[in-house]
């Protein structure tokens, strides 16, 4: 058994899959859609693409990541008991 992938479904919901129970998910959504749309089924490669992206265990797949820039007034509450947004943070 291939090593537990943790992914998510069309809806959020998490789940653990292995690559090889991914593929077949895929591969039925495919079918459906193939016979839904009357188009031609994708080849290897275009599978396996979406496959890929969904196994990714990084946070974010795909775009530009930007760096965010540290606000002007992060040192100053570096050491305070309140957040940015004025609430006071909970002990």
């Amino acid at each position: 058994m291939g090593a537990r992938l943790m992914t998510w479904m069309g809806d959020g919901t998490a789940v653990e899959m292995t690559r090889d129970e991914l593929r077949a998910d895929v591969e039925d959504g495919i079918a459906i859609s193939v016979k839904r749309a009357k188009v031609s089924p994708l080849d290897d490669g275009e599978v396996a693409h979406p496959i890929d992206i969904f196994a990714s265990q990084e946070r974010m797949t795909g775009g530009r990541v930007r760096r965010r820039e540290p606000a002007s007034n992060a040192p100053a509450l570096a050491g305070s008991s309140k957040r940015r947004d004025g609430i006071p943070r909970s002990p």
